[in-house]
């Protein structure tokens, strides 16, 4: 789905370094991105090609060690990198929901999964009974058949799977416009993966949300991505409509992917091609 309305996420001229002085090193060169409403958009590169610290650096979530040199990155207009910690601590969950690669590292395994919702809620400023209630009716619909034994028990007690689900129903609780997943789905295996994928993407579908996934699986992309950039040493080489792009790859880099994945054009992929590792 491609339009011609201001992006709801614009990220222009992305550089990142890592070190100080003489020791840094330039990772990400130039890179430009966005993102429309009610888009499913898919960065995809190897590992080491700079989509995940791309992606963190425009939404202010590099590590100490890192920092961005130059570019901006725009959500809804506004210039993320001028809001404060206060402003971007109010976008991230409200106005841009995040989904990390490891369930694990959102959540707390000795807290139970209702503690955890309510943290996220209460610091958007909403009350115990809207967070309870909204919490149930995000667990419903992600699919977990009894939401009050998972609210009451301790994400420590869940499967990857069902691990996933929650931090997707804590991640779409504020109904964020824009949900961002960074390898949302690279801890799980293939049937849960399709399972995990199919559910966000009917979800945000639904609710009219754009969804940005880093990832380096083809068949994440062709499956379900509208639109796809494809990177390769910190640098975007290709980007477009994702069918065109896999039809008519015009990088070198690119026309190896399609050539190593054909089987993933097809117009009805199979559940096997949830897996297609470029890594």
């Amino acid at each position: 789905m491609t339009t011609e309305t201001t992006p709801l996420l614009q990220v222009t001229d992305l550089a990142v370094e890592f070190g100080r002085g003489d020791t840094a090193t330039r990772v990400v060169h130039d890179v430009s991105f966005e993102v429309h409403q009610g888009e499913f958009v898919g960065i995809i590169g190897e590992t080491g090609s700079g989509k995940s610290v791309s992606l963190r650096a425009a939404l202010g979530m590099l590590p100490s060690t890192g920092r961005m040199v130059s570019g901006r990155s725009l959500f809804q207009g506004k210039d993320l990198h001028k809001l404060g910690r206060r402003g971007l601590r109010a976008v991230k969950g409200n106005d841009i929901g995040f989904i990390p690669q490891q369930p694990w590292s959102a959540l707390n395994p000795v807290q139970s999964v209702e503690k955890q919702f309510l943290a996220v809620g209460r610091s958007h400023g909403k009350s115990k009974a809207w967070i309870r209630e909204a919490a149930r009716e995000m667990l419903r619909r992600v699919e977990i058949t009894a939401p009050e034994r998972v609210l009451a028990g301790h994400s420590g007690n869940l499967s990857g799977g069902m691990a996933q689900r929650v931090v997707i129903a804590i991640s779409l609780m504020l109904q964020p416009d824009l949900v961002v997943g960074d390898e949302p789905t690279t801890a799980l295996d293939v049937t849960v993966q399709k399972e995990i994928l199919d559910l966000l993407s009917r979800i945000c579908r639904e609710d009219g949300k754009s969804i940005l996934v880093v990832t380096h699986d083809l068949g994440v992309v062709s499956t379900y991505c509208d639109r796809v950039y494809v990177m390769r040493d910190g640098r975007v080489l290709e980007n477009g409509p994702t069918r065109s792009v896999f039809s008519g790859p015009q990088h070198e880099y690119t026309q190896q992917l399609v050539t190593a994945s054909t089987r993933y054009l097809d117009d009805e992929p199979s559940d096997a091609s949830v897996k297609a590792v470029v890594a």
